[in-house]
């Protein structure tokens, strides 16, 4: 559908962006829907495995690396310095993985716009890359760079460092009790600071 919306709307990004531009470019239909589901699901099938598998041995390695890594390390010193290498690999597993990521949307899209299978899809996709290189490389460092930030800003809300931003509101919810506390102790002092007199 996406395809077939690309093709019959012409240089739309060429003019302002309104909703009856939208609309009229959108080419959504059921039976297209089905259609495409049909001529697809191998395909796609087929892809979706390939991308479990290939997950399941990016991060199996991962794993074997940094388990052989930690046994292998003995002493003070060493252990800190394997720390970073353990470190650089989670950042060199996160960048693996957004290229993969990225490979699997090009050959989604050479899949569905060429109608091929896993195999001219990815000699689709290797000359769609060779040709529009720049523009791509492009697009990886933007991708890199969100997924650097959504990672490091995971780690700090996972180590606890995100909690201070609630410390003024935790300030704010305390201080009607404090109010309270300072009047009730105020007034009890008064009271007990009276003569007996005066307090009967």
């Amino acid at each position: 559908m996406l395809a077939a919306a690309n093709a019959d709307a012409g240089p739309i990004e060429q003019h302002p962006l309104t909703f009856d531009m939208v609309r009229g470019a959108s080419r959504f239909t059921l039976q297209r829907f089905t259609r495409g589901c049909a001529r697809l699901f191998r395909p796609y099938i087929a892809l979706g495995l390939t991308l479990m598998v290939v997950y399941a041995i990016s991060v199996g390695g991962y794993l074997v690396f940094v388990g052989y890594g930690y046994r292998a390390a003995q002493g003070r010193v060493l252990f800190i310095g394997w720390t970073f290498i353990a470190a650089l690999a989670a950042a060199l597993l996160v960048a693996w993985i957004t290229i993969v990521n990225l490979m699997y949307l090009l050959l989604q899209i050479a899949m569905a716009v060429e109608g091929v299978g896993l195999a001219q899809g990815c000699r689709a996709t290797a000359s769609f890359i060779r040709a529009e290189f720049r523009d791509l490389a492009r697009v990886f460092l933007v991708i890199v760079v969100l997924v650097v930030a959504a990672t490091l800003a995971s780690w700090l809300a996972w180590s606890g460092v995100g909690l201070i931003a609630f410390v003024p509101l935790v300030g704010l919810a305390v201080f009607p009790l404090q109010i309270a506390a300072l009047l009730v102790r105020g007034w009890r002092s008064s009271t007990w600071a009276s003569p007996p007199s005066a307090r009967t």
